[in-house]
Protein backbone atom coordinates (compact mmCIF):
# COMPACT_ATOMS: atom_id res chain seq x y z
CA UNK A 1 0.00 0.00 0.00
CA UNK A 2 1.44 3.38 -0.96
CA UNK A 3 0.30 6.62 0.61
CA UNK A 4 1.41 10.01 -0.59
CA UNK A 5 0.97 13.42 0.99
CA UNK A 6 2.70 15.19 -1.88
CA UNK A 7 4.32 14.28 -5.15
CA UNK A 8 7.82 14.60 -3.62
CA UNK A 9 7.35 12.55 -0.45
CA UNK A 10 5.87 9.08 -0.76
CA UNK A 11 5.47 6.74 2.18
CA UNK A 12 5.40 2.96 1.98
CA UNK A 13 3.37 1.24 4.68
CA UNK A 14 3.92 -2.44 5.42
CA UNK A 15 0.58 -3.72 6.67
CA UNK A 16 1.87 -7.28 7.21
CA UNK A 17 4.09 -6.32 10.16
CA UNK A 18 3.61 -4.26 13.27
CA UNK A 19 4.18 -3.99 16.98
CA UNK A 20 1.57 -3.31 19.63
CA UNK A 21 2.57 -0.65 22.15
CA UNK A 22 0.88 1.56 24.73
CA UNK A 23 0.26 4.03 21.88
CA UNK A 24 -1.58 1.42 19.81
CA UNK A 25 -0.46 -0.67 16.84
CA UNK A 26 2.84 0.57 15.45
CA UNK A 27 3.10 -0.17 11.73
CA UNK A 28 6.52 -0.20 10.02
CA UNK A 29 6.96 2.41 7.29
CA UNK A 30 9.75 3.45 4.94
CA UNK A 31 10.24 7.01 3.68
CA UNK A 32 12.99 9.47 2.83
CA UNK A 33 12.10 11.60 5.86
CA UNK A 34 9.62 11.25 8.68
CA UNK A 35 8.55 13.95 11.13
CA UNK A 36 7.25 12.40 14.35
CA UNK A 37 5.75 14.05 17.37
CA UNK A 38 4.26 12.60 20.51
CA UNK A 39 2.04 14.67 22.79
CA UNK A 40 3.41 15.20 26.28
CA UNK A 41 1.42 13.57 29.06
CA UNK A 42 -0.62 15.88 31.25
CA UNK A 43 1.33 14.76 34.34
CA UNK A 44 5.07 15.17 33.94
CA UNK A 45 6.18 14.80 37.55
CA UNK A 46 4.52 13.28 40.56
CA UNK A 47 1.15 11.76 41.14
CA UNK A 48 -2.06 13.69 40.51
CA UNK A 49 -3.69 12.01 43.49
CA UNK A 50 -1.08 13.16 46.00
CA UNK A 51 -0.57 11.47 49.33
CA UNK A 52 -3.37 10.49 51.65
CA UNK A 53 -3.29 12.75 54.71
CA UNK A 54 -3.20 9.79 57.08
CA UNK A 55 -0.15 8.25 55.37
CA UNK A 56 1.89 11.40 54.74
CA UNK A 57 3.40 11.33 58.25
CA UNK A 58 4.69 7.77 57.75
CA UNK A 59 5.97 8.57 54.27
CA UNK A 60 7.76 11.68 55.56
CA UNK A 61 9.44 9.66 58.33
CA UNK A 62 10.57 7.03 55.80
CA UNK A 63 11.85 9.78 53.48
CA UNK A 64 13.86 11.39 56.26
CA UNK A 65 15.44 7.97 56.96
CA UNK A 66 16.44 7.79 53.27
CA UNK A 67 17.51 11.44 52.91
CA UNK A 68 21.23 10.54 52.85
CA UNK A 69 20.80 7.63 50.41
CA UNK A 70 23.45 7.36 47.72
CA UNK A 71 24.55 4.63 45.37
CA UNK A 72 27.80 2.72 45.93
CA UNK A 73 31.11 3.98 44.57
CA UNK A 74 31.26 1.81 41.47
CA UNK A 75 27.98 3.26 40.19
CA UNK A 76 28.91 6.80 41.24
CA UNK A 77 31.96 6.42 38.98
CA UNK A 78 29.95 4.90 36.16
CA UNK A 79 31.72 1.52 36.18
CA UNK A 80 28.83 -0.61 37.49
CA UNK A 81 26.68 -2.52 35.04
CA UNK A 82 24.12 -0.32 33.25
CA UNK A 83 21.08 -2.45 34.17
CA UNK A 84 21.58 -2.01 37.92
CA UNK A 85 22.71 1.58 37.42
CA UNK A 86 19.31 2.31 35.88
CA UNK A 87 17.49 0.63 38.76
CA UNK A 88 19.52 2.57 41.34
CA UNK A 89 18.97 5.86 39.49
CA UNK A 90 15.24 5.09 39.36
CA UNK A 91 15.27 4.75 43.14
CA UNK A 92 16.87 8.18 43.48
CA UNK A 93 14.27 9.62 41.09
CA UNK A 94 11.40 8.10 43.10
CA UNK A 95 12.83 9.52 46.32
CA UNK A 96 13.14 12.95 44.67
CA UNK A 97 9.53 12.76 43.51
CA UNK A 98 8.30 11.79 46.98
CA UNK A 99 10.33 14.59 48.57
CA UNK A 100 8.84 17.04 46.07
CA UNK A 101 5.30 15.89 46.91
CA UNK A 102 6.02 16.40 50.61
CA UNK A 103 7.46 19.89 49.95
CA UNK A 104 10.87 18.78 51.21
CA UNK A 105 12.65 20.88 48.59
CA UNK A 106 16.13 20.57 50.10
CA UNK A 107 15.96 16.77 50.03
CA UNK A 108 14.38 16.76 46.56
CA UNK A 109 17.09 19.06 45.19
CA UNK A 110 19.81 16.87 46.71
CA UNK A 111 18.39 13.77 45.00
CA UNK A 112 17.91 15.61 41.71
CA UNK A 113 21.53 16.83 41.79
CA UNK A 114 22.72 13.25 42.30
CA UNK A 115 20.44 11.96 39.57
CA UNK A 116 21.66 14.57 37.09
CA UNK A 117 25.30 13.72 37.83
CA UNK A 118 24.85 9.94 37.61
CA UNK A 119 22.65 9.97 34.51
CA UNK A 120 25.10 12.29 32.76
CA UNK A 121 27.79 9.60 33.08
CA UNK A 122 25.71 7.23 30.96
CA UNK A 123 24.04 9.68 28.60
CA UNK A 124 27.20 11.59 27.71
CA UNK A 125 29.36 8.51 27.22
CA UNK A 126 31.73 9.60 29.98
CA UNK A 127 31.48 6.35 31.95
CA UNK A 128 34.77 4.41 31.77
Amino acid sequence: MMMSSSSQNSVEVNIAGGHRSMLGMQVPIAATSIDLSLPLPSVLWGDERGLQSDSSKLVREALLDEADYDITKQWRLGVGDPYNAGKLNARIARLAMIASQLNESQIADSFLDKLEKYQALWLSGESP
